[in-house]
């Protein structure tokens, strides 16, 4: 939302094939997106203070030619690309073989949904906005997650979104870090409503109602790591991260 405008121009020669992330759900290979490629709709899920490695490649039509890449991400979620770490870094690469850079979250970055972008350009910096004669953009979503498992996201299908601190205060998740059960306890959710668990890359290792889950989830047989609860009612859903140990 409000994010400048980029564009790589003509993809006639050039176009960016691969972005994966690593530790992620995004691994995108694509062929030419016309210098401009939406991918918002693929989440990947980030930990503050973590380290993955970005892999990119270029497609050509014909010849092979030097790309210049660069990577961005909105840590702070206000809508640019301008401020202090936002630029991840990138490089150069030659030919279509796959190359890596890596990115660390930083610790103070805002939790949720926020922009990653991708820039190739060929011949001239690869800047975060405006066009260039020959290359392509894409544009991703980072989810960033706190390392210290106190995030809580929520989502009403009809009204207004409540406080924060209302959120906090219908939802408990307990213990957490935890190595065996995990304890769900929210007020005015109806035991038909669906809890699913998905691990950081966006698979899903656990389904159950709230009348299942009321004595506890066994998550003893998870392996250790970050995963995502999530609990879908009719007219709202919550979505908190834990960590098993």
């Amino acid at each position: 939302t409000g994010y400048c405008a980029a564009d790589g121009g003509s993809t006639q020669y050039e176009w960016i094939d691969l972005i994966a992330i690593s530790g992620t759900s995004i691994n995108n290979t694509t062929g030419s997106n016309s210098g401009y490629g939406d991918f918002t709709s693929q989440v990947g899920n980030v930990v503050t203070g973590s380290t993955y490695t970005i892999s990119m490649s270029a497609g050509f039509s014909g010849s092979t030619y030097s790309e210049n890449w660069l990577f961005y991400a909105d840590w702070n979620r206000d809508g640019d690309f301008a401020d202090a770490g936002e630029e991840l870094g990138g490089g150069t690469t030659t030919n279509g073989n796959t190359y890596t850079t890596d990115f660390t979250v930083p610790s103070g970055a805002s939790l949720g949904d926020t922009r990653f972008r991708a820039v190739m350009r060929w011949n001239t910096a690869a800047v975060e906005c405006g066009n260039s004669s020959y290359g392509e953009v894409e544009d991703y979503t980072l989810n960033v997650c706190d390392a210290n498992t106190t995030q809580v996201l929520y989502e009403e299908v009809h009204g207004e979104a409540l406080e924060i601190t209302q959120i906090n205060d219908r939802l408990q998740l307990y213990p957490n870090p935890t190595t065996e059960i995990l304890n769900v306890q929210i007020e005015r959710m109806p035991a038909d409503a669906v809890i699913s668990i998905s691990d950081m890359l966006g698979r899903r290792v656990e389904s159950l109602t709230m009348s299942e889950a009321q004595n506890g989830i066994n998550v003893s047989g998870l392996q250790s790591g970050m995963y995502i609860i999530r609990i879908q009612g009719t007219e709202e859903s919550f979505s908190q991260s834990f960590r098993k140990e």
